[in-house]
Formats: structure tokens, sequence, C-alpha cells
């Protein structure tokens, strides 16, 4: 009784760590962060795949995906290859929006982006997206 006692213990503590890590991998700026590097790696629809996991905007605007994946692809083709990203700042908007801003640098040239965050819930999912080459992007919002 005591090992089976020991064994559902050691069940459950593992389950909320792997619950713990998941909910934590879903952090807006670990979805951010795992999305640059499939970026630099070279793999933007998996990269967008997994930023939009969780979000409406999927079924809502599917070609608008399509095209900002595209226009990743291209950006890459114009400025040549990635030489890493850097995260800017992160404001919060009450309790529920988030927006957070980076820099993805290029050989030639670099990109701000900016990311809006929304948790109706208990979940984030992205639920806006702009990058651009003006720098625009870098400004507080407060």
């Amino acid at each position: 009784m005591k090992k089976m006692l020991l064994s559902l213990t050691l069940y459950f503590a593992m389950c909320s760590v792997s619950y713990c890590e998941q909910i934590e991998a879903r952090l807006p700026k670990n979805i951010c962060a795992h999305f640059f590097k499939e970026v630099t790696n070279k793999n933007v629809s998996k990269a967008y795949d997994y930023l939009f996991i969780a979000s409406p905007v999927v079924k809502l605007k599917p070609q608008d995906i399509d095209v900002v994946k595209r226009q990743t692809e291209m950006v890459a083709q114009l400025y040549g290859e990635i030489n890493g990203f850097d995260f800017i700042r992160e404001e919060t908007f009450g309790t529920s929006i988030v927006r957070l801003v980076y820099i993805l640098k290029f050989e030639m040239m670099a990109t701000t982006w900016e990311f809006y965050f929304y948790k109706p819930h208990d979940e984030w999912f992205l639920a806006k997206i702009m990058f651009n080459d003006q720098f625009d992007l870098l400004e507080p919002k407060k």
C-alpha cells in the first residue's frame, strides 16, 4: 500500500510539473522566443504555426497568416542571414493584454516586431502581429 501511495504521489507530482512546464511554455515571451528560434532556423511556416496555435485568428483570417508567412520569407531573402533577435520591451494593458517588442537582426538591416497577446480567461494567445523595417514599432505605447 505504501508503494502504491508513493507511486501515485510521484505520478501526480510529475504531472503537475509537466502541466507547469506547459503553462510556462505558453507564456507570451516564451512563445516569441520559440517563434524567433524557428524563424532563425528558416522554419518560417512552422514558426507561425506555433505562434498561432491557440489563436482564433487562424480560423478567422487564415489567408492573412499565409500572407505574413510569405512576407517574412521575402524579408529574409531581401536582408540576408539572420544574426539573432533582441527583446526590447514588454508592456501590459490591464490583466489581459500584453505587448512585446523585438528586433530581428539580419545581415543588412534590422526589422522591428510587435506582438499583442490576449488572455480572455486563463490562456494567452496571439491577437495581433506587426513587423517592419522602419523602427517606429520600438516606441512605447503607454
